[in-house]
């Protein structure tokens, strides 16, 4: 499904945010933000 990546991204813009920055309020390492916004995880 691509909906997860492109929310996450989307959601991600909308704050402005860097995926270090929207890892940080999630509480997660940058690379699993990477990870789900190209459909990896």
């Amino acid at each position: 499904m691509h909906f997860i990546p492109f929310n996450l991204k989307f959601l991600r813009k909308q704050k402005n945010w860097t995926q270090e920055e929207f890892a940080r309020h999630l509480g997660v390492k940058r690379s699993l933000i990477g990870a789900y916004e190209e459909g990896r995880a």
